[in-house]
């Protein structure tokens, strides 16, 4: 079935066209052998050290999320980043109605989607921490990465040979913009890390544009610098009199949360509930280059 579907787009399960959510569940449980078996033995097992059949698990898995994803796909550093995102579109939905539309009975209704990771794409794809690391797990399926003897496929490859189509819709790594520190900060590690690139340019072209295209439908997609910054993280977007809201007595901190402030995630969400009342003209340039990538692919 597995197969089929990447072949032809479509199966069918007892005479039903068959969905992707559906095959999944079906992968799920056969794992639930792999599982079972991985608990009787001493062995590691991680993407390095996959079974036959995990591999076949974990190649569905790239398929579904980043070479066959019915919406473009952002990956942020932090799950605070995805409530900034969705504010600030909500506060500018007339302004991109490829992502984001306000339907009749006045939900909002978004062009894209927002990757969330979970114990299960951690364990078969690496997806487990905020910032680089996620990313630079998710870019070595679009490139192949070696660790000694051991060796992570290039899915991106593998599909266009065996689909002879391009993968659906982009898939963008979204970064605060910090490229100048020598401190291992996310964009950084990961425009280091990168093949093959000049990266020169790469980062002139994202100091001027604030995304540029890695390899097929792989971008990377950052906030642009404010202030006369020469990094600024995605806070920094914010007027200084939102970030100075005081919330049950307590100020933000970025650093973290204890009895006097409070957190990222504290703050991302009273921006996410109050967005109709918040200035996000710092984020246009931000979303007018993820408009951009959209269109252009």
């Amino acid at each position: 079935m597995a197969h089929t579907l990447y072949v032809t787009e479509n199966f069918n399960v007892g005479g039903n066209k068959g969905t992707i959510n559906g095959l999944e569940g079906r992968l799920s449980f056969i794992d639930q052998l792999s599982k079972y078996n991985n608990s009787l033995d001493d062995c590691k097992h991680d993407i390095w050290n996959l079974s036959a059949r995990e591999k076949e698990y974990q190649k569905f898995l790239f398929y579904k999320y980043f070479f066959a994803a019915e919406k473009p796909v952002l990956v942020t550093e932090g799950k605070t980043d995805i409530n900034y995102l969705k504010a600030a579109l909500k506060s500018n939905y007339l302004r991109y109605p490829n992502l984001i539309i306000l339907n009749s009975d006045g939900k909002f209704e978004f062009k894209v989607s927002f990757f969330k990771r979970t114990k299960r794409l951690k364990f078969f794809l690496g997806i487990s921490k905020d910032g680089a690391d996620s990313m630079k797990n998710i870019y070595s399926y679009f490139v192949s990465s070696q660790r000694g003897s051991e060796r992570i496929t290039n899915y991106l490859n593998y599909f266009l040979n065996l689909t002879k189509r391009k993968p659906k819709r982009p898939v963008i790594f979204v970064f605060d913009h910090e490229l100048k520190s020598s401190h291992k900060k996310p964009l950084r590690v990961f425009v280091n890390a990168l093949k093959n690139k000049k990266k020169n340019e790469l980062e002139q072209k994202l100091n001027k544009e604030n995304y540029v295209k890695i390899i097929s439908n792989l971008y990377i997609l950052t906030n642009p610098l404010v202030d006369n910054k020469d990094e600024c993280e995605i806070e920094d977007l914010f007027d200084q009199q939102i970030l100075e809201t005081k919330i049950n007595g307590k100020t933000f901190s970025r650093e973290g949360e204890d009895e006097t402030v409070y957190g990222k995630q504290v703050f991302s969400t009273h921006v996410l509930n109050n967005y109709s009342n918040i200035n996000f003209d710092n984020f246009i340039p931000m979303l007018d280059a993820l408009n951009k990538i959209i269109v252009s692919y």
